[in-house]
């Protein structure tokens, strides 16, 4: 990736549902749904939110993308591993999850304000360089993260955890995926995450606006 370049990504590609433990890969960025400590893929897939998953409640979010699920109340250890293209100093992207029964999978719920999920960055040859903390966004909206770091980040972990109580699965979902190949002044969590171990990266600037659109302070000037 060449120094300024920016890539935005919406999961509007084909096909849109894939059981391949090897996930899919869109804009350059490979984004595979995993489940114990990310050890195997886990049903990555793109899905049309308001016409197959009403009850997600995702307003104007068009295509999704979701992968891994959790049935651990007590940890953080499912969700979905990003790998972005070389030389990405910068990244940014809407999270929330949802629940479903594990017997008959019947809808059980949406992540809110208070739910709480683990992030983890990588640079270079996969040193952890920064966990991160952060809540929800009550819907129609998602949380958002943002980050910038001084060395190429070479993976992102979101993991989830099963709010929804014993007998039902949680799945990590995530949109508006945007890297660029620019340090940037900008970064930090969303929804009012604190960093809990690493590294932390330069402090700075994220946006979510109404209605799902996203801004990452000199990645993305979309409004």
């Amino acid at each position: 990736m060449q120094a300024g370049t920016q890539v935005d990504v919406s999961f509007t590609g084909t096909p849109v549902f894939t059981t391949s433990n090897l996930g899919i890969t869109e804009g350059g960025t490979s984004f595979v749904g995993f489940y114990n400590e990310g050890s195997l893929g886990s049903r990555t897939h793109r899905e049309d939110a308001a016409a197959v998953y009403p009850e997600l409640n995702l307003g104007s979010f068009g295509r999704i993308l979701i992968g891994g699920y959790s049935t651990n109340s007590s940890g953080y250890d499912d969700g979905i591993t990003m790998t972005p293209p070389g030389s990405t100093r910068a990244i940014g992207f809407n999270f929330g999850s949802y629940a479903d029964n594990n017997g008959n999978g019947l809808f059980q719920g949406n992540s809110t304000s208070s739910t709480q999920f683990l992030i983890r960055v990588f640079e270079g040859a996969g040193n952890m360089t920064g966990e991160y903390t952060v809540s929800g966004l009550d819907r129609p909206n998602l949380g958002f993260f943002g980050v910038a770091t001084s060395g190429d980040i070479t993976g992102v972990q979101l993991f989830v955890q099963n709010f929804a109580g014993p007998g039902n699965r949680t799945y990590a979902l995530i949109d508006n995926f945007s890297s660029g190949g620019t340090t940037l002044s900008g970064g930090g969590g969303g929804g009012g995450g604190e960093p809990t171990g690493g590294d932390v990266p330069e402090p700075g600037t994220y946006a979510l606006f109404g209605a799902g659109l996203l801004a990452i302070a000199l990645i993305r000037k979309k409004l």
